[in-house]
């Protein structure tokens, strides 16, 4: 009896053992499962307040608060007291409406015409606006300087001689060419956004509204373009965004036609002797823009109650054109030759020009200029290298972190 007293408490409490286990076991799991749940979204948190936040409010505290830590709005009142501060900050306006009004009136009709109508050419017009883009602005200003430069420009030459002009017809070397420039650079940004999304849209209330009786440009513009709104919203903004801190190109224009930017300003500023303050004071506006731009995407995209019901039949067959496609090849080509063709062509022109300004004719080119490429006693190919690296590293980094953050959202 008592041997069997003895088993029957060590059966009791193993059993009692075994139910400790599993409760502590499976609380443990359940934490681990919330831990590794929140683990990914608490270090994409830490990584945007590295890369974003730390520095906006370093920048803030650096314009905004004194060394006692109170609120100081002498760097501000400083900075826009500099002459031609207010009218750089015009400028900088200024050129964003414009760039943003120019990529929209460029991107949005080509992305209509490249994904839903039966235009020929659609393939060259996607590679010309990724050539547009992938070209850095103020590397499209020494093609354009080469091709309109005021009075040797190789396109005013041209015309000065066909049609016996007394003036230039173009002038790159100002506010307009600036604009010009930037929209030529920018307006992909638009073209793909908006092309994206009418690719992917269901084209069911398309098809109804044709059937009710609507033409094709009513259907586009009351049908097909509040159902892009968002991502016409977006690339616009992306827009205004990049022409409000693009640095390159207003500086290299700038100079040369006496007119600057906020951040042309700003780096002036950094000049030695530098006025770190007023830089910091003088870059809140940009920062202030930025979270504009985001606050106005939000509110418009969440004002109204977008879906996507998108299945492989509900694809549409494209709108032919008719007569108009011949009209439609050639606004897009003509945009494509502007932006793409043209500047490269002049980049491979002088390229191989003995020296810059010089006629072109067989005897003034040579390839000697790509010699100095390979050769090692020059920092070309080390500078190649280096953005290669940087651009294979940047490439790895943003794809990661991009991927992580879209998936959260």
């Amino acid at each position: 009896m008592r041997g069997n007293r003895e088993w029957a408490d060590r059966r009791v409490w193993q059993q009692l053992g075994d139910v400790i286990w599993f409760i502590v076991r499976e609380q443990g799991l359940a934490v681990f499962r919330v831990a590794s749940r929140l683990t990914i979204p608490i270090l994409a948190i830490l990584i945007l307040t590295a890369l974003s936040l730390f520095p906006i409010l370093r920048l803030m505290i650096f314009g905004l608060v004194d060394g006692a830590g109170s609120l100081n709005l002498s760097p501000i009142i400083g900075a826009f007291s500099i002459p031609g501060m207010v009218q750089t900050s015009l400028n900088s306006i200024e050129l964003v409406v414009l760039v943003s009004a120019g990529s929209f009136a460029l991107g949005v009709p080509m992305a209509w015409l490249a994904t839903r109508t039966d235009m020929p050419g659609k393939l060259f017009i996607r590679l010309s606006a990724a050539l547009a883009f992938v070209i850095p602005s103020f590397i499209t200003v020494i093609a354009w300087m080469f091709l309109a430069a005021p009075t040797s420009g190789l396109l005013n030459v041209l015309f000065r001689h066909l049609f016996g002009l007394t003036s230039s017809p173009f002038d790159v070397v100002s506010f307009g060419g600036l604009a010009f420039i930037e929209t030529a650079h920018l307006y992909p940004i638009v073209f793909f956004t908006v092309a994206s999304a009418l690719s992917n849209i269901d084209s069911s209330q398309e098809q109804v509204a044709r059937i009710l009786g609507a033409g094709r440009l009513r259907t586009a513009i009351a049908v097909t373009l509040p159902l892009v709104l968002p991502a016409i919203t977006s690339g616009v903004l992306l827009v205004a965004l990049d022409a409000m801190s693009s640095f390159g190109a207003p500086a290299t224009i700038g100079t040369m036609a006496n007119f600057s930017v906020l951040t042309t300003k700003i780096y002036d500023l950094l000049a030695f002797p530098p006025k770190l303050e007023f830089a910091a004071a003088g870059s809140l506006p940009i920062v202030a823009f930025a979270l504009l731009c985001l606050f106005l995407q939000k509110r418009l995209i969440n004002g109204e109650h977008y879906h996507t019901l998108l299945s492989k039949s509900d694809i549409a067959p494209p709108i032919a054109l008719g007569l108009g496609k011949g009209i439609a090849l050639l606004f897009c080509a003509l945009i494509a030759f502007a932006t793409a063709i043209l500047p490269v062509a002049a980049l491979v022109i002088q390229s191989m020009l003995k020296a810059f300004g010089t006629d072109i004719t067989l005897d003034a080119m040579t390839m000697k200029n790509f010699e100095t490429l390979i050769d090692p006693s020059f920092p070309v190919l080390a500078a190649i290298r280096h953005s290669l690296s940087l651009a294979s590293l940047t490439v790895v980094i943003c794809l990661l972190l991009g991927v992580i953050f879209a998936w959260i959202v």
